[in-house]
């Protein structure tokens, strides 16, 4: 097989994860905490990125990169931001909407990210950035309304925790934008910094782990193992092998995928005010 071809096989299995995402997020806390699903999500990412490093034979560098105080501390704090904090506030945002709600939100962080940049980079902020960031809002707005006019406030306060979710990830690209080290140490770092922040969090809260069913075994296993493991690592070839673009575009298909597997693995409703929402986050 061409390796173009085995590029768009993997586009195609990251969107079919990245849709999963806010799904299994949901289905995860059901039974449990928050802070005990996450722990068990990176408990599982560490090792199958830590395996994924060994199998690569990319062990030496991950040495390399740990020998390097500086950058190890660059990449734990983008990874946390990323990692740990982008999906508490996703997990929370999602046990109090759905899935469907919160995938469309996380759709805004592009936007984000370059509202960012000029800042870093020291260039003004472009007019057609500023109108991004208002149609895209518009769009949420209609999330927090239920596509009326008066904003739900309860369901408003969760939409919010969604955009800080968002603002974590765009933050973590600002970070790591100049940096450019072997992908497979730079996702177990990300893991492992994230293990040791939400263990740190479970420490201090006094967190008492309880017994998890079916479901959050089988979520904590999928996201720690596909999303922020062997998915990431897909992610990344597939922005180094094609222009970014085309998987940025590609992405954008996951609100409406996340629609179907919610609505067959939880029994999301559907509502009409979902796609006039995501017509605008879309022209955004």
């Amino acid at each position: 097989m061409k390796l173009k071809s085995k590029g768009y096989i993997l586009i195609v299995l990251a969107v079919i994860e990245l849709s999963l995402l806010t799904v299994f997020s949901g289905l995860g806390v059901r039974s449990v905490g928050i802070v005990q699903f996450l722990f068990f999500i990176f408990l599982t990412s560490t090792a199958v990125s830590f395996a994924a490093v060994v199998a690569a034979k990319r062990l030496k560098h991950l040495i390399l990169l740990i020998l390097n105080p500086r950058t190890v501390a660059i990449l734990s704090i983008a990874g946390i931001l990323n990692y740990a904090v982008a999906q508490l506030f996703l997990t929370m945002a999602v046990k109090g909407t759905n899935p469907v709600v919160v995938s469309l939100v996380l759709k805004l962080w592009p936007i984000f990210l370059a509202l960012m940049l000029p800042f870093t980079l020291n260039i003004k902020i472009a007019r057609g950035q500023i109108v991004a960031l208002i149609m895209g809002f518009i769009g949420i707005y209609l999330l927090a309304t239920h596509g009326g006019i008066a904003m739900k406030l309860f369901g408003a306060s969760y939409i919010g925790i969604a955009i800080l979710s968002t603002l974590a990830t765009a933050s973590s690209n600002v970070i790591i934008r100049s940096q450019n080290q072997d992908v497979f140490s730079q996702v177990f770092i990300f893991n492992a910094s994230s293990l040791i922040f939400i263990a740190m969090i479970a420490w201090l809260m006094n967190i008492q782990f309880v017994p998890m069913d079916q479901y959050t075994i089988i979520s904590f296993l999928f996201l720690g193992s596909i999303s922020y493991a062997l998915g990431a690592l897909m992610f990344f070839y597939t922005f180094k092998l094609f222009d970014p673009l085309l998987m940025a575009n590609a992405t954008y298909a996951t609100p409406l995928l996340t629609i179907l597997f919610s609505y067959f693995i939880m029994g999301t409703k559907f509502y009409a005010y979902y796609l006039l929402s995501f017509a605008f986050i879309l022209i955004a």
